[in-house]
């Protein structure tokens, strides 16, 4: 590459970071490149809670020049979530209320992560934030809606405009990694899990999404109508997955679908398939398992059908 063309290069990246006042779309998801150490695992299995609205909820907050930043926390940090519970529980499951939660088979705790975020530059020319942070507030109980534990940790990102110029969420992912390093050593930490003994002041675990703009509680009438109908086609089999029923099932809109049990096995498998993707996402599901879509930047979606109590079969 020439002088020149670098120079050319640098100066359009310039211009995208130092135009138009508005809100840029960036993504919490933190790069895997961390290895964390092993930690004891607690002998119980949990189930956690991410509700369809809080999946589809579109937070804003400052970035620089006067800019804003949106994106979607709860989408964005589920399968990181699934992660930081995998390493401490050998079985984690998800479900999309408490109710939903208690009627699974063999689970013991029932856990709902509430998320809260914050951002700000100290750059008057750029719009990527270069703080961000992002708290993880929890609330446990058992299958009886008893409070068993809670805790809360917020993890925090810097980056400067040398970092963050090839990768504008820099601090966001920065943030989102401390946050979920500390909630995973916070979680094996808890003597309470571990004996599954009640809190002295029994409470039922709720759910209070956060309203985007504000992050504040949102009455259950305001939640009830923004959160959209789940998007469920008719589950594909491995084994007759058509062209045109993968076509059909590739047009389904990420916004509008939901992350399951399967779906960092299912990112894993993409990625070995040479498949880059932000996530794998539920696209039909019935009574004998569940099929999943992976967006891969090349354009081409990777598909893989997951039947329950057994493992995942490329489509």
């Amino acid at each position: 590459m020439t002088l020149f063309t670098r120079t050319k290069s640098l100066l359009i990246a310039g211009l995208g970071l130092l135009l138009g006042a508005c809100a840029h779309p960036i993504v919490l998801v933190p790069n895997d490149a961390t290895t964390l150490p092993a930690v004891s695992k607690i002998n119980k299995q949990i189930a956690y809670v991410i509700t369809p609205a809080q999946r589809t909820l579109e937070v804003t907050t400052p970035g620089g020049g006067g800019d804003k930043v949106r994106y979607f926390p709860y989408r964005d940090l589920e399968v990181p979530i699934y992660k930081a519970l995998s390493d401490v529980f050998p079985k984690v499951q998800v479900a999309a209320s408490v109710e939903e939660a208690n009627k699974l088979a063999g689970v013991d705790y029932v856990l709902v992560p509430t998320l809260q975020t914050t951002s700000s530059s100290n750059s008057a020319f750029t719009w990527p934030p270069t703080d961000f942070s992002v708290t993880i507030s929890s609330k446990v109980a058992d299958i009886r809606g008893q409070a068993v534990w809670e805790g809360s940790v917020t993890g925090n990102g810097h980056a400067e405009f040398s970092e963050f110029k090839r990768d504008f969420p820099l601090a966001a992912r920065r943030a989102s990694a401390d946050a979920l390093q500390k909630f995973r050593a916070q979680l094996a930490a808890a003597a309470a899990l571990r004996d599954g003994a009640a809190m002295p002041v029994a409470a039922a675990v709720q759910v209070s999404p956060l309203a985007a703009e504000t992050q504040q509680p949102v009455a259950p009438a305001a939640v009830a109508a923004q959160a959209p109908a789940a998007v469920l086609a008719k589950p594909v089999e491995a084994e007759a997955a058509s062209e045109p029923q993968l076509a059909n099932l590739a047009k389904l809109e990420e916004s509008k679908l939901r992350q399951g049990p399967a779906s960092y096995e299912v990112e894993q498998m993409a990625k070995a398939a040479g498949c880059e993707g932000s996530g794998a996402w539920v696209v039909s599901s019935d009574a004998s398992g569940e099929t999943y879509k992976v967006s891969c930047k090349t354009g081409k979606p990777y598909f893989a059908a997951c039947a329950k109590g057994s493992n995942c079969l490329a489509l």
